[in-house]
């Protein structure tokens, strides 16, 4: 399956077929993959999250069955879910070209801060000092590693 869509897509960018690309100009296309990545990422978690709120609270004590087709039947839910597992393609198309320990952290701190930052301003969510200095620590990182 991962040579299906992965490896085509992968050799075209190590190559450079797709766009006649430069050294730098590919190191760049991967760079950008990690972020389509993290986009998609973002992107699956709120609408998980948001089909998680129309749903409801799943209480735990009980008869979790009914909640559980009650979610798999949500379509927003089953959106994200879907979504969460194509955002893994172009993560692993940079993989072919970008450390591991470079790419990891840097797509999973920008997923933290850029859901922090929508979570906010399009759900409500709660800001405080202590999140915003977490969230600057985490920005200072991502510049730190991707040098």
């Amino acid at each position: 399956m991962k040579s299906q869509f992965v490896a085509p897509l992968t050799n075209a960018l190590r190559y450079g077929i797709i766009f006649d690309l430069s050294i730098s100009e590919m190191q760049m296309a991967y760079k950008l993959l990690l972020l389509l990545s993290i986009a998609l990422n973002v992107i699956s978690q709120l609408l998980i999250k948001i089909g998680m709120n129309q749903t409801g609270a799943v209480d735990l004590k009980g008869d979790i069955s009914g909640s559980v087709l009650k979610i798999l039947g949500n379509p927003l839910f089953l959106s994200g879910a879907l979504l969460s597992v194509f955002s893994f393609v172009p993560y692993a198309v940079a993989l072919s070209k970008i450390e591991l320990n470079v790419a990891f952290p840097v797509i999973s701190i920008g997923a933290i801060v850029l859901l922090f930052i929508l979570t906010v301003l399009f759900l409500g969510e709660t800001f405080n000092i202590y999140k915003a200095g977490g969230v600057a620590l985490c920005i200072a990182g991502i510049l730190l590693i991707f040098r």
